[in-house]
């Protein structure tokens, strides 16, 4: 899956048909207000559990809508990791070369305790 990161996105948000796809179902209207022009209609998906590459969150609030205007060079994106993800960890993004990739690491506050914030590589390509 393709993900797209918003620090200041409040919320976690899926693609409507990805979200269809997984069984995750919305309910309400709930609009929001970003960096584009108007409102967004989305619907809301409560107590959402969400797992990246180890990284388990659960409890989420995840908006649904549709994402398919945000395609960049032919790829679509299935969702948009925002504030949630942000709030429970450190993350970091590395920017590697020659390949091009952006390596992104987070660090839980568990791990600052007992091993001094050891990375852990969530997903290379962004």
């Amino acid at each position: 899956m393709r993900f797209s990161v918003d620090t200041g996105a409040s919320n976690t948000i899926l693609d409507g048909l990805t979200a269809a796809e997984l069984g995750i179902k919305g309910t309400g209207e709930h609009p929001i207000v970003g960096a584009g022009k108007g409102e967004i209609k989305t619907k809301v998906a409560h107590n959402v559990a969400l797992e990246i590459g180890g990284l388990r969150l659960r409890n989420l609030d995840v908006l649904i809508t549709d994402l398919s205007s945000l395609a960049s060079q032919g790829h679509s994106i299935d969702g948009i990791l925002g504030y949630d993800l942000f709030s429970t960890v450190v993350v970091t993004f590395e920017h590697t070369r020659p390949l091009g990739e952006t390596v992104v690491r987070y660090y839980t506050t568990t791990q600052k305790r007992e091993r001094g914030w050891m990375p852990r590589r969530i997903f290379a390509r962004l």
